[in-house]
């Protein structure tokens, strides 16, 4: 659908030399336009990686996905000069992830916003415990294995999950809050089915939470626009995560982030569970250093 849309487009620019948004009379006659949906139509042809994102965090809505392309089309967060130089230059420009995620997760703004973007924090807490840090994702990666594992749609009952989440030390107040954030940030979908006479709530993981806590959260690009929305509970790390601009110190802050909620794990008991922090840790990581490279080559060190 996204390749017909643009390919729509390109049609319509051949043809006419207009848009059908555009005001009556109002054409345009530029190469760049055209390479820039040129790139779009390429990225929807082949790039998987681009098309999972969209897809995933979408959650089928074909609508929604739309205005994601939308969103970067018009995004602040782009360099399209750079996109069009490489395209003319090589021939196509492959979109990588990280660029796409951006402009999903900031929009039109210079922070990330958790009520305008489509994507949700994993790392938000409602009490100045930093075990909860990973609440949301637990819940998550819980109800997706005992839903794979019992049927019945996926559906698993709320006392299974309060039982699970209670179980590892959590408060009733905070798996309800997570809960209810995850079920506003389209992370579960809640439905009542009967147990017996009596209707109770059951929760089934969505493909928007699978994918946010299976691969978002460990891209740096992730980690660079949601700390800015995550309370920090230890104040020595507290003065490490301020407000910076430049992309070495954006990488420096979040490879701090990231030691934070490794020290934050070690206060989990993490034998058995259905998601473990460390795992994510370390895929982050090795994102967090591929983009350092990039950014201070002589301070995160240089491979081919």
């Amino acid at each position: 659908m996204l390749q017909k849309r643009i390919y729509f487009v390109l049609q319509q620019l051949e043809e006419t030399g207009r848009l059908g948004s555009y005001p009556v009379g109002v054409t345009v006659d530029s190469d760049s336009l055209v390479a820039f949906f040129e790139v779009l139509a390429e990225n929807f042809s082949s790039n998987e990686a681009l098309l999972a994102l969209i897809d995933n965090i979408a959650g089928g809505n074909m609508r929604m996905a739309l205005e994601f392309v939308t969103s970067f089309i018009g995004s602040g967060h782009i360099d399209t000069g750079k996109i069009l130089e490489i395209k003319r230059q090589t021939g196509r420009y492959t979109i990588p992830i990280h660029e796409f995620l951006r402009s999903l997760l900031l929009g039109d703004s210079v922070y990330y916003d958790p009520e305008a973007s489509p994507i949700s924090n994993l790392f938000h807490i409602t009490q100045p415990d930093g075990r909860e840090h990973f609440l949301v994702a637990l819940l998550l990666t819980h109800i997706q294995a005992e839903g794979e594992k019992l049927g019945q749609e996926g559906y698993v009952a709320t006392d299974d999950v309060f039982r699970f989440a209670q179980g590892l030390g959590y408060t009733e107040e905070q798996v309800s809050a997570g809960l209810g954030y995850a079920v506003h940030k389209r992370l579960v979908d809640g439905a009542p089915r009967y147990s017996g006479e009596r209707a109770r709530i059951h929760y089934r993981i969505t493909t928007v939470g699978a994918y946010s806590v299976r691969i978002l959260v460990a891209y740096f690009a992730y980690v660079d626009a949601v700390l800015v929305d995550t309370p920090i509970v230890d104040g020595s790390y507290r003065k490490l995560l301020d407000d910076v601009h430049s992309l070495p110190d954006r990488v420096r802050r979040a490879e701090y982030f990231r030691v934070y909620l490794d020290r934050q794990w070690s206060l989990m008991y993490d034998e058995r569970l259905p998601w473990r922090w460390p795992d994510t840790s370390e895929r982050l990581s090795e994102d967090i250093r591929r983009v350092g490279r990039r950014a201070d080559p002589e301070t995160w060190g240089w491979s081919r």
